[in-house]
């Protein structure tokens, strides 16, 4: 039987310093003991040119951003200040078709389209994935049937994993979904791969 113990707060806080940086976050969003932290601190740690607790927040939570580092490795776009392959969560869209072999997305925010463009134009990467869709451009992202993206559905802020995403854009109730993308590189063009989706309802 394991016996509960408490640690003194000196070594919670010994152990948080070694945690990962979206763990450290949590840590301090949850628990007043470690609010009061120097973020400016993490953010020359992570390289950010806008050195602001937003600029981390954004890059805890794979939000967009141009002022992010960026280089070309094989098969991946990488992003410096988080030391890994870019993933971003997109904009919510009320914009999507289901065909018998794939279904499309479709982000018309400007911010996200800025944000691709701007990912092309750093690593000289051509878009396709950029095109216009009933007179306006935008991002577009293709899941095939054969594709298991990991599905989430969002009731009044309670996430629910589901197994078929298909069935979820069928639903009447959906009214939202974001997607989870993956920036790959093939060739000299920026691949974008949905990797989860989020319904809202």
């Amino acid at each position: 039987m394991i016996k509960m113990v408490d640690l003194p707060w000196e070594l919670v806080q010994w152990i948080v310093e070694y945690c990962p940086l979206y763990s450290r976050y949590v840590i301090m969003m949850c628990c007043k003991k470690f609010s009061q932290v120097d973020w400016s601190r993490f953010c020359k740690v992570y390289r950010l040119r806008d050195q602001t607790k937003n600029a981390l927040k954004q890059l805890i939570k794979n939000d967009y951003c141009i002022h992010w580092s960026l280089s070309k490795r094989p098969r991946f776009v990488w992003c410096l200040n988080s030391n890994k392959a870019l993933y971003v969560w997109t904009p919510k869209t009320k914009a999507w078709t289901c065909g018998p072999t794939f279904s499309s997305l479709y982000f018309k925010e400007y911010r996200f389209l800025d944000f691709v463009r701007h990912v092309s134009v750093q690593l000289g990467l051509s878009t396709p994935c950029v095109r216009r869709h009933k007179y306006e451009t935008c991002v577009v992202a293709h899941l095939s049937e054969s594709q298991r993206p990991k599905t989430f559905l969002n009731i009044q802020g309670q996430r629910k994993i589901r197994s078929s995403w298909s069935l979820c854009f069928k639903k009447k109730n959906v009214r939202w979904v974001r997607a989870f993308l993956e920036f790959g590189i093939s060739g000299s063009v920026l691949k974008i791969r949905v990797r989860s989706l989020e319904f809202f309802v």
